[in-house]
Formats: structure tokens, sequence, C-alpha cells
């Protein structure tokens, strides 16, 4: 597959890829959120592997683009400063980074340093468990949380997802349940609110990923609509990039196993399948994490779909050099791969983000365990044929 994708008069090059699969310190386990800061730092939000009980594998990491690992924090667990389902992340402009737990209901802020600043939202301490034998360890399946623990009106959280600043540093929260997009200050006070449950223009329905572009316009990932809108400030509906149309490689739109092998998806860039993530460079292109469909689709500022991102990791990256320089096995099986190729592939990818400094997107590869990076080069010239 080509290193260099070129399209519309654009070019984006793959540079690199961050990450292995690690419980702890230099990988990362799922990384459903990724953000970038000053000094080519990046925060990538590691799910963890188990979506059930006291998650000990989720966490932020804070690393760097030359692969050096900085620290991590933030683990599995109710406690202040810990995470279940922890679901996006997003920094403010002193790089305080803001992370939602959608099991929580819950924003947790961290400094730039790990250290935990504060927490608001919904409580979950308050609530009812049913069903819940107090000698196990607390987890979705075998609690039910009282309505009242649960942010059902305006302002209130229900499944937080999605974290973006607008242009004046207020918080906008994707509230997935709610099917919502909630306005508050950076120390949790409700501020405004749009978004009703449907499948028009302008509504809604299960949100997942946001952004905010140079212009302060709004772009959410609109998950069960497979498409993603575009609204202004205010909340008024713009556009819409994506057809709308379920699409798979299943006629039902089912988990894409097959694209694992495959370089090429063939369904049409157009047909989004489960958008989770979305970013905005500054010359207006669009990206969307095409999670069912294993790729990232790049649009124009029209809304018309110009490329196509599959995935171009190869080789071993530094940490994931670490494990198979020292595990014969890991080293063999490797060897032994039946479709080699498909190592370069995106699987599953949920968050993207477009750092501005740098002119490089970061996408949370999350099934593979790392973060693929590509970098659009504006000095890029076609080589001239001699005829």
């Amino acid at each position: 597959m080509a290193q260099i994708t070129v399209a519309a008069g654009r070019v984006w090059r793959y540079v690199q890829y961050v990450g292995r699969s690690y419980a702890i310190g230099s990988g990362f386990s799922q990384p459903i959120a990724v953000a970038a800061g000053a000094n080519g730092v990046l925060y990538v939000g590691s799910r963890g592997s188990t979506p059930w009980g006291w998650n000990k594998y989720v966490r932020i990491t804070k690393a760097t683009y030359n692969h050096d690992f900085l620290g991590e924090f933030g683990r599995g667990g109710e406690g202040v400063g810990e995470f279940i389902w922890l679901s996006a992340i997003a920094l403010d402009k002193d790089e305080n980074i803001y992370a939602a737990d959608e099991w929580l209901n819950r924003i947790s802020v961290f400094d730039k340093e790990g250290k935990l600043l504060m927490t608001w939202g919904e409580d979950p301490h308050d609530i009812e468990r049913i069903n819940w034998n107090p000698a196990e360890p607390a987890s979705p399946q075998n609690i039910t949380l009282r309505d009242d623990a649960i942010g059902l009106g305006e302002g209130k959280l229900n499944g937080p997802s999605g974290l973006a600043f607008d242009l004046d540093q207020n918080l906008l929260v994707v509230n997935t349940l709610n099917h919502r997009i909630e306005k508050f200050t950076k120390d949790g006070k409700h501020i405004s609110g749009f978004g009703v449950h449907g499948d028009g223009p302008g509504e809604l329905d299960m949100p997942w990923g946001i952004t905010v572009d140079n212009n302060g316009d709004v772009y959410v990932a609109d998950w069960n609509n497979h498409r993603v809108q575009k609204f202004s400030p205010d909340g008024q509906h713009l556009l819409t990039f994506g057809s709308g149309k379920k699409t798979g490689v299943a006629p039902d739109g089912s988990t894409p196993y097959t694209h694992v092998i495959t370089a090429h998806v063939p369904v049409n860039p157009n047909d989004l399948n489960h958008p989770t993530g979305v970013a905005v460079d500054g010359d207006g292109d669009v990206y969307v994490t095409d999670w069912m469909n294993n790729r990232v689709v790049i649009f124009d500022a029209d809304t018309k779909p110009i490329s196509v991102i599959r995935g171009d990791a190869h080789g071993l990256a530094k940490w994931a050099d670490l494990t198979v320089s020292v595990n014969p096995d890991v080293a063999s099986a490797r060897l032994k791969a039946a479709n080699p190729e498909a190592e370069r592939y995106l699987r599953m990818p949920t968050d993207c983000f477009y750092d501005q400094t740098n002119d490089r997107l970061i996408i949370a590869d999350t099934w593979r365990n790392r973060v693929q990076v590509y970098e659009k080069d504006r000095k890029f010239q076609n080589p001239q044929s001699n005829i």
C-alpha cells in the first residue's frame, strides 16, 4: 500500500506509528482517544481490554512523537480520578486534560503532569445497587443505577463521550444517551446545549465524537445515523457529511472482521458505518474515523469525499521492538503470520485529532493498540514523466 495518499491537490504522507499492546507503561490497551499538546507531546486514552469490572488497563498515557514515554495517570475504579469506561479526552489552552467517563457520567480534569484538579458531573456513588454482591467488584453487569443518578435533563450527563473546547474555552460534551451536545464552563457550570433525538437534519442518534474548527463551527460524529453533521456555534445545522446509509461488509452492516486483511474496503467513501471521531485541519478538510469500515475518510469543506486512509503502519516502532527483541516466540509468530500485510491496516479506529502546529493527523488505531501518524505535505510535487 502506498505510504503517500494523493488526492484533489492534497498529499498526506505516512510518518510513523507509536504504540504496542501493553498493560502499563510504554504501550496502549485499546486506545480510543488522542490529543496533541505542545512540543510534540501526545496524550492517549486507553479504554482497556475488558469492558467490565475495575479495568486495571484503563489510563491516559503521556508520550511524544519520538516514542518517549513521559508517564501515565488515571486507573480503573469508581474513585476520584479513576475510570470505568473512559470515552474521550480534550486539552484546554493550558494543556489541562479533560477526560469523560461514560459509565460514571463524570468529567475528570488533570494538569499536564497528571495531577487531578477537579471532577464534575453526576454522582455515581449515590446509587442503588441492585443484584450486587458486595464481595465482588462492582461492574456494569451487576449494578443498576437509579434514574436520579443518570443525567436525564438538560445540562446533565448521560453517557458522555466526545469532548472539545470552543473558541471561548467552554467545554462541549457529547451527551450520547441524551442525543445532545451540552456546553459547560471549564469548572462544570452548564451554559447551553442543542440537539434532539432523530435522523433528520440537525437531529442526533447516539452521537460520539466532536471537534471545533478555526471559525468556531462544531462537527459531530452522529454515530447511529452514520454521518457527521456540522453546526454553527449556537447549534444551527449547516452541513452533513456522509450519505447516512448503513453499510458494511455484511448487508446489515455487522462487525467487519473480513476488512481486517483487505487493502481496499469495498464501500463507497460517502457511506459511513458508525463514525466515531472527527477532526478538521486549517484548510477545512474534514477527517472521519469510519469505525466499522476500518478506515478514515477525508472530506473537503463542501462535504465531498476526496480520499480514504486505510492505514500504512509497517515494521516495528520503538516500543514494539522492545517486545519482539526480547521474546523469541513473538518474533517467530510474526514470521509465520498468514497475512503480514494486514499489519498495516487500521482496525476499528475510534478517534482522530489534527495537530495544526505540526500539520499532523493522529489516528487512534484502537484494536491494534497504537496511533498512526500522517503529515499533510504542502511541498509535495508529483514527479514529472519524460515522454
